[in-house]
């Protein structure tokens, strides 16, 4: 039989880049694991490397539909057999849905009018600050309810718009 010597050329291989599209709300400085990146061989081991996201990593993102890009660059013996690749996944941005708290009504006696001491919602933001904006209540103040329950329900219109979504809470008071 005949043999014959032929090289055999292996080339390095793309590793394969996992990460989660996620929705996240609105934050100033967003959570880390936004830029979460996982790469890994074919048949699951990791490999050693460094990420470089675009936007980088931490940055704050406006509400909206967002692309994140990274560049994975293999390292140490890693390097020799994998290729550096490029990955992108979407993250969606959401305005932040405000919390309503109100302060406990004060009693109402029969025949006064609605009015300061039972509207007295506050709106509160992720970071549990108050939230600048407006408010519109229903029954309108000045209103004089009837004998027994009524329903109190306050919409908040925030100042900024852009980040945060308006809400509604409603409370009885007898």
């Amino acid at each position: 039989p005949a043999t014959a010597a032929v090289p055999l050329v292996v080339g390095k291989t793309a590793p394969v880049v996992t990460w989660a599209d996620r929705s996240i709300e609105w934050r100033p400085a967003p959570d880390a694991g936004v830029w979460n990146a996982e790469v890994h061989t074919a048949a699951g081991g990791v490999v050693q490397g460094a990420f470089v996201y675009n936007p980088p990593a931490g940055s704050s993102l406006p509400v909206g539909t967002h692309v994140l890009s990274v560049v994975f660059t293999p390292s140490g013996a890693d390097a020799a057999t994998y290729d550096a690749v490029t990955d992108t996944m979407t993250v969606v941005v959401t305005r932040v849905r405000p919390v309503i708290e109100w302060a406990p009504a004060t009693p109402l006696v029969f025949g006064a009018p609605l009015g300061p001491a039972q509207y007295n919602a506050q709106a509160f933001g992720f970071d549990g600050l108050p939230l600048a904006g407006t408010f519109a209540y229903a029954p309108a103040a000045g209103t004089v309810p009837p004998v027994g329950q009524t329903v109190l329900t306050a919409r908040f219109t925030p100042a900024d718009p852009s980040r945060y979504d308006g809400a509604e809470a409603s409370r009885t008071i007898a």
